[in-house]
């Protein structure tokens, strides 16, 4: 929202994104969501990935579409406006060239609260791989649609509970086998 647009929300026990908020509502809201791969052994083919959520409002089943980050950002940072302190995105909310990707990896759909898991697509499997080759690459996810405004929640990394925080299942068979 627009009174929200340098606040930042990264240890927050919720992740919301919205899209479709014209005023008086307020603005669009998306998320950045990353894992840490580095348990997957150098090498590996990445077979498949998915994402595991626990959806905590009734959302109506519209997507929201994942595209890879291109740069870093910080979590305990990033905002609307910035994706650290004093350095600003390339275009508000993450949504320039050099700071999200325009390829569509996968989306989110849930239809009611609870438990909901979404494959990537084929350019996500690619992506995943990308970040295995080369864990440098690795900046994560943008979560959003601006032309949804059923606003989906989930719990975050925060959640009390380590099997509702939001999952990356990669699939994967290790060098040489």
């Amino acid at each position: 929202f627009r009174q929200d647009a340098d606040r930042n929300f990264g240890t927050g026990a919720q992740v919301w994104v919205d899209g479709d908020c014209r005023p008086p509502q307020g603005d669009d809201r998306y998320a950045l969501l990353k894992w840490d791969l580095s348990a997957i052994p150098p090498g590996s083919t990445v077979l498949s990935a998915s994402i595991a959520i626990q959806v905590v409002n009734n959302p109506n089943g519209q997507p929201y579409h994942l595209f890879e980050m291109k740069r870093e950002w910080v979590e305990g940072q990033a905002t609307w406006n910035v994706f650290a302190s004093k350095r600003p995105w390339q275009t508000p909310g993450a949504r320039g060239p050099q700071d999200r990707g325009d390829v569509l990896l996968g989306s989110l759909a849930p239809r009611v609260n609870g438990p909901y898991s979404a494959p990537l697509n084929g350019a996500g499997v690619t992506v995943v791989q990308s970040w295995v080759d080369n864990p440098a690459s690795n900046f994560g996810f943008w979560l959003g649609n601006p032309d949804n405004g059923d606003a989906l929640g989930f719990e975050s990394r925060e959640a009390p509970q380590p099997a509702s925080r939001p999952r990356l299942t990669v699939v994967f068979v290790p060098r040489g086998r």
